[in-house]
């Protein structure tokens, strides 16, 4: 059985599976949405080396600090892992500037972001005020001074985040 550290925790995983699943099958509470490594909610680090395929689509920035994901990430092929931490990631504040209903399920929402580059398809992590947080992928940046991004956001009633959205005004 393939084993590896998590926090200092030894964790024991079946043959195959996965860091994120054997941690979930050990009720550690670690962050993940899509567990196909498309949303990076369950981004780990490790001082060790990690399986490069976990690290496909990450920043460079990520890379270079360790970063993987763990829905990605064999056991057999990690010797520790640890929470990324929000500290790693940079935060950028953003203004809402245009809310527009494109369907009744869909939402055009652009922010301001000042002093932040943005490519389109990169996930980020919206977070609210509150506390609520999720993954989205930018649908379009607008380059230069501007630092406007758009989000489609699909309306979900009563999803957290699609409800802060839809009550926001620009």
């Amino acid at each position: 059985m393939p084993a590896f550290l998590f926090e200092g925790n030894p964790i024991e995983a079946e043959d195959g599976e996965t860091v994120l699943s054997a941690l979930l099958r050990g009720e550690f509470d670690v962050e993940n949405r899509c567990r196909v490594g498309a949303c990076q909610a369950c981004l780990l680090r490790s001082n060790d080396p990690v399986p490069r395929t976990a690290q496909s689509g990450l920043h460079e920035s990520l890379v270079e600090q360790g970063a993987f994901l763990s829905c990605q990430a064999k056991a057999s092929e990690v010797q520790s892992a640890e929470r990324l931490g929000q500290e790693w990631a940079p935060r950028f504040e953003a203004t809402v500037s245009s809310l527009v209903w494109a369907t009744p399920d869909v939402i055009l929402v652009e922010f301001d972001v000042p002093d932040w580059i943005a490519a389109p398809g990169r996930f980020v992590h919206l977070r609210h005020e509150s506390g609520v947080s999720r993954p989205y992928s930018l649908a379009a940046p607008a380059w230069g001074p501007s630092s406007t991004v758009r989000f489609h956001v699909r309306y979900i009633a009563g999803g957290e985040m699609s409800e802060l959205l839809a009550g926001t005004k620009p």
